[in-house]
């Protein structure tokens, strides 16, 4: 009886070590899923200078901040952007700020005749 009792002692702390192994491998994994998702979620709330750059320009055209707040952003972000590009500056200045509400008029009609033949 003295070897049966040391056969399921040696089995139950076999057991209990495949369960305790097979629990960090458990852990272990779960913890890698979640710092990927963390990882990721990092990675997508990031937005791009150009996107911002496009929000901003809309909040200017909208009339929700001014020519001076606009300028200063574009600035900031011109800076930042060219720090983390690693890019020395030059004497360039940037590109023109854009025009409010640039789109075309509309084109009213006239009782002048025009140099175009009548469409048919």
């Amino acid at each position: 009886m003295v070897g049966q009792v040391n056969v399921s002692e040696q089995r139950s702390a076999l057991l209990v070590v495949t369960g305790l192994l097979a629990l960090s491998f458990l852990v272990g994994a779960i913890l890698v899923w979640l710092a990927d998702r963390w990882r990721r979620r990092q990675m997508s709330d990031e937005t791009r200078p150009g996107e911002e750059m496009t929000s901003f320009r809309a909040l200017y055209e909208r009339g929700e901040i001014s020519k001076e707040e606009y300028d200063r952003i574009r600035t900031r972000m011109a800076e930042k952007l060219k720090q983390k590009l690693n890019v020395q500056p030059t004497g360039s200045k940037l590109p023109a700020t854009p025009v409010a509400h640039n789109r075309p008029e509309p084109q009213t009609p006239t009782n002048e005749p025009s140099d175009s033949p009548p469409a048919s």
